[in-house]
């Protein structure tokens, strides 16, 4: 987590997205995941790195938690958040800020659930210099252990 915030990657939202229909597996939501979260990261042109944690069941949900160093979270960030063409496998329950004052409640929260191993991996929006191949950030931060 030091290194995390090293590079500046703070929680930033929080998100709750649910599943409709058929039943997922754990493959799904990995596949699901990133794609939104590429998505949401191209979208807004950040940097991101996310602790998603999930329940499979009659009531299949994911938490996830959103970490940034250039995300400012506004009414279009939440907005793009919660369009369903970004998460088309069910509905975006809940995005929100991050409450700060929970101190690092909600990664705990979180990873109360079962969570997937993509912790340490950094989004990138992949525009100018990250498409060039400078992107200021590493691919990978130490894992959340």
């Amino acid at each position: 987590m030091d290194e995390c915030i090293r590079h500046g990657f703070e929680p930033k939202m929080f998100i709750t997205l649910t599943y409709s229909g058929k039943r997922y597996t754990w493959d799904d939501i990995d596949i699901d995941i990133r794609k939104y979260i590429l998505w949401l990261t191209r979208k807004l042109s950040i940097h991101s790195r996310i602790v998603v944690g999930y329940e499979l069941g009659s009531n299949s949900h994911l938490h996830l938690v959103l970490f940034s160093p250039d995300l400012v979270v506004d009414e279009h960030a939440l907005a793009m958040a919660t369009l369903h063409r970004a998460w088309k496998w069910g509905s975006v329950k809940d995005a929100q800020p991050y409450k700060r004052e929970n101190n690092l409640g909600g990664v705990v929260y979180t990873m109360g659930h079962e969570v997937l191993p993509l912790a340490g991996e950094v989004f990138c929006h992949r525009s100018g210099r990250c498409r060039r191949g400078k992107c200021p950030h590493p691919q990978r931060l130490e894992t959340l252990a």
